[in-house]
């Protein structure tokens, strides 16, 4: 009797999942690219990664970094036990976890992390960015 609506609120929930996780994908995209693009810029990663088209995008950013989100799509969809183990792996001894992330192989989290071991960044602090936000309330005590 009641089969109808329990299939028609399945097909809505599969559409609202799928929504979800193409809107984080695309936000991963976008911030990922930037991201790199602003690594190259402070010399932590390749300078192809500096480079924009003429409407300032990202593109060799964003390239790489949906191919990776797309190898770690491809890798969960191959061996779904192995990628869920190897996302979640404890860090070298020495280092901290922060940048292992079971969300995403391509997450803003795990770059930032892999930037912060590098020996640039250990050598001495970088120049400040010209985009300074309102000040910390914890700076102002």
């Amino acid at each position: 009797m009641g089969g109808k609506p329990r299939l028609a609120a399945a097909g809505v929930m599969n559409f609202v999942v799928l929504a979800s996780a193409l809107s984080a994908c695309s936000a991963g995209l976008y911030s990922n690219g930037r991201l790199l693009k602003k690594l190259a810029e402070d010399g932590l990663a390749p300078k192809v990664f500096e480079k924009t088209s003429r409407g300032h995008v990202p593109a060799a950013a964003i390239i790489a970094s949906g191919t990776l989100m797309l190898v770690g799509v491809a890798v969960n969809a191959i061996d779904p036990e192995k990628a869920s183990r190897t996302s979640r792996r404890s860090p070298p001894s020495g280092e901290s976890g922060a940048g292992m992330s079971s969300s995403s192989a391509t997450s803003s989290t795990d770059v930032a992390s892999n930037a912060v071991r590098h020996p640039r960044v250990r050598s001495g602090p970088l120049t400040p960015s010209p985009c300074a936000g309102p000040p910390s309330p914890s700076s102002q005590l």
